[in-house]
This record gives structure tokens, sequence and C-alpha cells, in this order.
């Protein structure tokens, strides 16, 4: 029997199964950051202290959810924009895509060890280390995606090609800054991830 050639496996696919199943992991890993705070139980030791100390003693673990949330919510709307363009896939860009939803798979417990040990570097180091993942695959993606402009429109011009490069480069950039600063002040490292929503809207408006 002969087998096809490793051409022929090279197959071009559409990227609707691509976006549904990054939306679904969007979602689930978006609620279950909840999950990082701890339920406050009335019957234990701690029902003599006043409710409101009891909830704002919670507040690394809301600090934490809303930076990890806007953090997520910073890496779907790259996604959704890349797929705005790229509108075949292949081999590589499936596997591309699920490596990055492994570690975005893995920011809830990422977020959570931030939360009980947010003064620790390495709780930090390792939050951080988890966003440059996610960071460098998207940045990745998007260059195979746009070389030789394999996977989008070949009439794409090319200054949105250089801007969406330059823009993924964002991610990672601050996390280097962040692993720096948080070998010196953890907490301090982590927050500089709430410049993330600020930065994009900043560039756009000057194109």
């Amino acid at each position: 029997m002969r087998l096809p050639s490793a051409k022929k496996l090279h197959l071009v696919l559409s990227t609707r199964r691509i976006e549904a199943l990054s939306d679904g992991v969007f979602a689930i890993v978006m609620t279950l950051l909840i999950l990082s705070f701890n339920i406050i139980d009335p019957t234990s030791a701690e029902l003599q202290q006043p409710l409101a100390e009891r909830i704002t003693s919670q507040w690394p673990a809301f600090l934490h959810f809303v930076e990890s949330f806007v953090i997520l919510a910073y890496f779907w709307v790259k996604h959704h924009q890349q797929f705005h363009f790229i509108n075949k896939s292949d081999q590589r860009i499936l596997w591309l895509n699920l490596a990055g939803l492994m570690f975005i798979c893995m920011i809830p417990f990422s977020t959570t060890v931030m939360t009980d040990y947010g003064n620790d570097k390495i709780a930090a180091l390792f939050f951080e280390g988890n966003m440059l993942a996610v960071g460098l695959i998207y940045h990745y993606e998007w260059i195979y995606a746009t070389n030789k402009r394999r996977l989008v429109d070949k009439e794409l011009d090319k200054s949105i090609i250089e801007f969406y490069k330059k823009i993924n480069l964002l991610v990672p950039i601050i996390s280097v800054v962040a692993i720096i600063v948080s070998i010196f002040y953890a907490r301090l490292g982590t927050g500089l991830y709430f410049l993330l929503p600020a930065i994009p809207i900043f560039a756009f408006r000057r194109r």
C-alpha cells in the first residue's frame, strides 16, 4: 500500500474548532478563578469576628482574582483579534493553540498560589512564569501564521502584521520586568499586569 506524501498530510483546516474550544476553555477558567476565595463558614470559630472584617480580610484573594481576570480577558481579546485574521489552520497551529490553552488552564492554580503566598517570591515567579509562557506562545503563533502569509489572507496589510507582532510582545516584556521586580518585592512585580488593558488602548489610539 502506498503511503500519502508528507505534503498531502499537511492538512489545511478551518479555524472553527480552534475558536470553539478556546472560547469554552476561557469561559471555564474565568469561572474557576472565584475558587481562590476562602468560603466563610458561619459555624466556624471565627463567627465572633464581624462579617465585614472577615470579608475585608480576603482582600489579597480579591486583588489577585481581579488581576487574573484582567489577564485572562486580555489573552481572550488577543486570541479573538488574531483569529480574526487567521482564517486557516494546520497541525502546528493546532498544537500551538493547545499549548497556549494548557498554560491558560494553569492560571487559576498559579493565582491561588499567589493568593496564599503573596509575599513569597517563588509564588510570584511561578505566577509570572505562567503568564510569560502564554505570552510567548501567542507571539510565536502570530509569527508562524503570518510568515509567508501561510494562514492569513495574501492581501493582508503588512502594517497590520507588524503591529500585532509588536503588541504581542507586551505580555512577555511585562513578565520579564515583573520577574526581575519580584526578586526584590513580590507583590509589586505581579501588580504590573494591571497595565495590560491600558497599554493596548493607548497604542490603538495612536495608530
